[in-house]
């Protein structure tokens, strides 16, 4: 990604990444040619990690994690035990410059939450490792 300042005005430009084949030619003795055709698939997303875990207001949470450059977009998860059985929600962020989310109309418990990023190649995503698990209680 790139960002480039014009005019006090922020655009971001982005470039896709796709899997590369890489191939190279033997020859044998008897002169004929052996096409090797390897094809490297793109790396996954890096680990993610939560920056901000809050209670803002009446019965909202407000989610912060570290923005990551090879990422398509974010995908969070929330629930009320920490092995992510009861009551799992998923909130889907489809966008890569975005690092926030706010979720509303929550009970005033306890909700444990984990982020993870994710590369969309060749029209399937690809995830990269969940963020460490943290919680916050909803008292609001």
């Amino acid at each position: 990604r790139e960002q480039t300042t014009t005019n006090g005005q922020i655009t971001t430009t982005r470039s896709t990444i796709t899997e590369t084949t890489k191939t190279s030619e033997q020859t044998t003795k008897d002169n004929s040619t052996i096409k090797n055709i390897n094809i490297v698939p793109a790396k996954k997303p890096a680990k993610a990690s939560i920056k901000t875990l809050k209670n803002k207001k009446k019965k909202k949470m407000f989610i912060r994690w570290k923005w990551q450059v090879e990422a398509d977009g974010y995908q969070v998860q929330y629930a009320l035990n920490k092995k992510f059985t009861k009551k799992l929600k998923t909130k889907n962020v489809n966008s890569f410059y975005k690092e926030t989310l706010t979720i509303k109309n929550l009970k005033k418990k306890t909700y444990y939450v984990r982020v993870r990023a994710y590369k969309v190649i060749s029209g399937t995503k690809k995830y990269g490792a969940w963020s460490k698990i943290k919680k916050v209680k909803i008292k609001k």
